[in-house]
Order: structure tokens, then sequence, then C-alpha cells
């Protein structure tokens, strides 16, 4: 079981791309000490995983989230291959496909072909997707899947480690003027 916890206080990261981003940064224990998802190893293994958010100061509150099974099995999928690895042909939109089952070898060019947009009024739910898009709303920047407590989990660029953030800081992060929660077509 792989157990990751996601601290409440923000920091900034720099993607392999050289966009700087804020996000929660998440540790995990491996060989006995505590660190960063970003510098863990793969885990060809891995059989479960878990997602802790931490709140609040002292003492801690910590929300054990209840993943879906297809978000759980891509989340598992990512640390078996990718982690660690730098594949630019895997991105947050080839993860987003990857946990609702969505072909993403025509890439982001023919979105709306394969998404359909939610009401941004309906509840979300642990996995909703969201689509972040520049002003014109033809340019894919960003996708990202909704984690609970306005955390939203992504993959930091083309061949990046994955990514917790407030749709805020993701939406500015990424230069888009627009945030389109979308399910399968």
């Amino acid at each position: 079981m792989l157990s990751i916890c996601v601290s409440w206080s923000k920091s900034t990261m720099t993607d392999i791309e050289g966009l700087v981003m804020r996000e929660y940064p998440a540790f995990t224990e491996q060989n006995g000490q505590l660190i960063h998802i970003e510098y863990c190893e793969t885990f060809p293994d891995l059989e479960d995983v878990e997602i802790i958010l931490t709140r609040g100061f002292l003492p801690f509150l910590f929300i054990r989230l209840k993943l879906p099974e297809k978000l759980k099995a891509a989340i598992i999928t990512f640390f078996r291959c990718c982690q660690g690895k730098v594949d630019p042909s895997f991105d947050c939109y080839s993860f987003a496909c990857m946990v609702h089952g969505v072909d993403a070898s025509s890439g982001s060019s023919f979105l709306w072909r394969f998404w359909k947009r939610v009401p941004w009024w309906r509840r979300r739910s642990i996995g909703d997707t969201v689509l972040f898009l520049d002003q014109d709303k033809k340019l894919f920047r960003h996708a990202a899947l909704y984690l609970g407590l306005g955390v939203y989990l992504g993959v930091r660029g083309s061949g990046g480690n994955l990514q917790f953030a407030t749709l805020r800081d993701m939406k500015k992060d990424q230069r888009a003027d627009s945030a389109v929660f979308v399910s399968p077509a």
C-alpha cells in the first residue's frame, strides 16, 4: 500500500518545461524515510494506493479519501510505469483519459469528440474531470481530477509528476481563462 500524504501548506514547483506552479506538496514513505513524491522511484509491485489530505494547524486533521476504483487504478499505473521517468508522451490529458478509459491517441486536438460539458453547478464527486482552456476556448491548457476539499490532481507538464493544487491555482498557473467540467462522451 502506497500512502500519499498531501500537505495543507502550498509550495512552488517548476515543471520540466520551466512553468512555475503553486501546489500542495505530497509525501510518502520510501525505504523508511518520508520523502516528497517528486523524488520517489517507480513502484513496480504496487497493489494499492491511498491519498490522505492534511488540513489545519496542530492538531492536524487527516482526511483519508475514498478513491473510486478507476482513479485508484490510474494512480497505481502511473506509479508503476511513469513515476520518476520523463516521458513527454504522457501528460495531464493522458492521465485524465486513462482514468476514464478515453482514447488519448488523438491528443487534445479533438476534445469535444470524447468529452461532454457538465453543468458547473453540479455537485463535484471525487474523480470528476476539469479541462482548462484559453480565452477563445479552443486551445487546451491542462486537465485535472477533483479529489475533494478543493484539491485537484493532475500531472505536471509533459512527462511530469503528480500535482495536487486548487482549481484557482491550476487555472492561473496554466494561464487558462476558463475551467470546464466534463465527463466522457
